[in-house]
């Protein structure tokens, strides 16, 4: 049998099905007496003591073997130590007069459930954090020893419906041969610690527990997508040999990671770092980058119940600026209706991409976007920023901002604050119409970086978070790489730097396209770093046009990567 699935870190495994099943909890809601309020309280709070003793433990223990997996756990501390959420499980105890694990399950799950509710997948997935810290008071509660992944027998691949930060704290990396879940996706915890460890996953697979029973043979295949279960032995030896040809390509390419981005006919080439946050591995990742070529800010309005204040943000873009040492790219605010974020309380749309999201929400909530504007022309002061604007589709849209930032500025400057003397503004080219219009634009922005996933998204009229549109999502579609080239073709020649963001920047097959097309500048996750450099120093600049010409004659997306693959094959996996 074969299975489709999402291969969030790159290798192959074959070996024996381990299922791991977490604990599920039975919670009563049961109310208390009005007399029983203080002792339900006091129990709420032993419970709660208890469970960041053993988050103290854990990351304790993890600073001094792993300190960057410790920062998933000392964000579980600050869920715990959340005031909204206590606030309301005390209500809960107090005025509803529930007991504490109805309160504690409750609570969470409204708290989870906010989180869920988000469009992009990356808020999505930190509902599992929310999930895992309620999972451990639940279990406290009811007096029950933490399960680990610590003390397999043999080497396995473990199978799971989903794998929590908690399950994977202790895990024995030398007895995983590979990871696959039903759920779950490029940023979840499960792909964050397979691609740390080097452990091929493959997530997002239907069904996969009623699939797949103990002592199954299988081939998790995190190249290509798919999950033989069963295989005979021809397909044995065919994935064996397929693997060792994987590990030695591995091998190779780790090689480049230091290496400057300079073709092969020595043309020079930047690549740049995606970051949301300051954490010590992606200080470590950006020694490699160039930049930072895109900083999403609304991590910052997501973990929290409250607005920002300009405070705040100013100390995390100077943060930003002062660690990394490296020119940094800060996209404004860039969430909308779709999203259920505790601190704006947008309304519900009916179409939330095409609605109030990106820009149009800053104009909205002209307050919120001007208060990130003082914020970021102070960090200014502290590096090299450029400020990035989300969701542009016309050039009212850039006129409006900059009237905005020119008013911040000049408020500023009237109150002697220090910021640069001069900040670059550019936009996201994510909507076809201001590709289109690239000849016009160019003359009002600095630079601009083109998100693919959405100019993806908007150009195929598809949603990209429809599982059932999956396959209409395609990324390697001409018409997508024939609208990249038309736009990148006219901001060149208007003298404005062009940089790719989404996930094509850091595809290394889809990388020498853009190259041919006229593209310089690629950001892109840390895992894609040396990857890309691979392919760009074995590639010439010719040869990277015959390629965007050929691409852009094809007809279907398949014809595109099949093409792609065959030309590229001595440099990709």
């Amino acid at each position: 049998m074969r299975c489709k699935g999402n291969p969030v870190s790159e290798g192959l495994g074959i070996g024996e099905v381990y299922s791991y099943r977490t604990m599920e909890f039975t919670v009563s809601s049961s109310p208390i007496s009005r007399e029983q309020v203080g002792q339900n309280l006091a129990e709420y709070y032993r419970i709660k003591e208890k469970a960041a003793a053993e988050l103290k433990a854990i990351i304790d223990q993890l600073q001094r073997e792993q300190p960057d997996k410790a920062l998933i756990f000392m964000a579980h501390q600050e869920i715990l130590d959340d005031e909204a959420i206590d606030e309301k499980i005390r209500h809960e105890i107090t005025e509803n007069l529930s007991n504490p694990t109805w309160a504690i399950y409750t609570v969470y799950e409204e708290f989870g459930q906010l989180l869920k509710n988000m469009k992009k997948q990356v808020f999505r997935e930190r509902a599992q954090d929310i999930l895992d810290v309620r999972n451990r008071l639940l279990r406290v509660a009811n007096g029950i020893i933490a399960p680990n992944l610590n003390s397999l027998d043999k080497p396995v691949v473990i199978a799971a419906h989903d794998l929590l930060p908690s399950d994977t704290a202790t895990l024995d990396r030398s007895k995983v041969v590979a990871i696959i879940t039903e759920t779950g996706g490029e940023t979840s915890h499960s792909a964050i610690i397979a691609r740390s460890y080097g452990i091929p996953a493959l997530l997002g697979i239907p069904g996969l527990m009623n699939k797949v029973k103990d002592g199954d043979r299988v081939v998790v295949d995190a190249l290509d997508g798919e999950l033989i279960i069963d295989p005979t032995e021809e397909e044995l030896a065919e994935y064996a040999a397929k693997r060792e040809r994987y590990l030695k390509w591995a091998t190779d390419t780790e090689a480049y990671l230091g290496k400057k981005a300079v073709t092969k006919d020595g043309v020079s080439l930047e690549v740049g770092l995606n970051i949301g946050t300051v954490e010590e591995s992606r200080v470590k990742q950006a020694a490699y980058a160039d930049f930072i070529g895109l900083f999403r800010t609304e991590f910052l309005y997501l973990s929290s119940p409250e607005l920002p204040t300009e405070e705040e943000q100013y100390e995390t873009y100077k943060q930003v600026l002062e660690t990394f040492q490296r020119p940094v790219v800060l996209r404004t605010l860039d969430i909308g209706g779709d999203k259920n974020v505790p601190c704006l309380a947008l309304p519900k749309e009916d179409n939330p991409f095409l609605g109030v999201r990106g820009l149009r929400l800053c104009f909205d909530r002209p307050e919120i976007f001007q208060t990130q504007l003082r914020a970021a022309l102070r960090a200014s002061a502290h590096g090299d920023l450029s400020l990035m604007l989300p969701m542009v589709t016309n050039l009212d849209d850039i006129y409006q901002a900059k009237e905005l930032i020119n008013t911040v500025r000049q408020e500023m400057e009237e109150a002697g604050i220090p910021m640069a003397p001069k900040i670059k503004v550019g936009i996201m080219v994510e909507v076809p119409s201001v590709a289109l219009i690239a000849d016009l634009v160019a003359k009002e922005v600095d630079f601009v970086s083109i998100g693919t996933n959405d100019l993806c998204q908007y150009t195929l009229a598809v949603d990209r978070q429809n599982q059932r549109m999956a396959d209409y999502y395609q990324s390697y579609h001409p018409a997508l790489f024939r609208l990249i080239g038309y736009a990148t073709k006219h901001f060149l020649a208007a003298g404005k730097p062009v940089s790719v963001c989404g996930e094509l920047g850091g595809d290394p097959l889809a990388v020498p396209v853009l190259i041919g097309l006229g593209v310089r500048r690629f950001s892109m996750n840390p895992s894609s770093i040396a990857k890309v450099k691979r392919v760009i120093t074995h590639l010439t600049i010719d040869h990277a046009q015959e390629l965007a010409d050929q691409v852009q004659t094809l007809a279907t997306a398949g014809q595109v990567k099949r093409f792609l693959e065959r030309e590229l094959k001595d440099y990709i996996c």
